[in-house]
């Protein structure tokens, strides 16, 4: 990767772009369009020649293939699915760029596919972006301390390797404590809201993001 890698996030967000290795929190309650902005911030990267991989632990591998291709086309596209369904990659998707894993809960089945994913794509690409899906869901199979443990794991993992990653949260299911200590670990926090029907952006850690809520784009 060039030295200087940063990612464009177009006008998705009051920031144009992230530096290689920005882990990136996004919170907000359900509705207020987290999963959309992560499969948007993915399909950015598609013209750039980067590599995106959505690891998704609620079943919803369709809905962010659909959010994708709304932007670009999803040859750069991987996924690993932690439901545990079986269900198989969505229609005309390629299946070796499907990985599977048991549950959420399963922290070692998604570093091995991650591993997997980083083979596969090798020097072909200039820098990856992951979408994770949601930590809500990871809550409900694992205690604190491991979500955390994991998350620490694997956003160290992803600076190193210079990504940029994409994590969800639904802030209106933690509590406030949990909330804060997931935030610790990433580089921005995005909240996002719904006010009078149009959803809302503001973002903190970044130095250029302006203060306050903005449409987002």
């Amino acid at each position: 990767m060039s030295e200087g890698k940063s990612y464009d996030v177009g006008d998705l967000l009051p920031v144009s772009s992230f530096d290689a290795g920005t882990n990136v929190l996004v919170t907000g309650s359900a509705g207020s369009g987290k999963t959309y902005l992560g499969a948007r911030i993915l399909a950015e990267g598609a013209d750039g020649n980067e590599g995106s991989l959505a690891v998704t632990t609620d079943g919803n591998a369709d809905e962010i293939l659909e959010l994708y291709r709304e932007k670009a086309d999803d040859g750069s596209l991987h996924f690993v699915d932690c439901t545990g369904a079986g269900s198989g990659s969505p229609d005309g998707f390629p299946s070796d760029r499907f990985e599977t894993v048991s549950s959420p809960g399963d922290m070692t089945g998604v570093g091995v596919a991650f591993e997997k994913y980083t083979k596969r794509v090798g020097e072909r690409v200039e820098g990856s972006r992951v979408m994770y899906d949601s930590l809500t869901t990871l809550l409900r199979y694992v205690d604190q301390k491991r979500a955390y443990r994991f998350v620490d794991i694997l956003t160290g993992r992803f600076r190193a390797e210079d990504c940029l990653s994409v994590f969800t949260l639904d802030g209106g299911t933690v509590d406030e404590k949990t909330s804060s200590m997931f935030t610790h670990e990433f580089d921005v926090e995005v909240s996002l809201r719904v006010e009078d029907g149009t959803r809302e952006v503001s973002v903190s850690g970044d130095p250029d993001a302006p203060d306050g809520w903005t449409p987002l784009g």
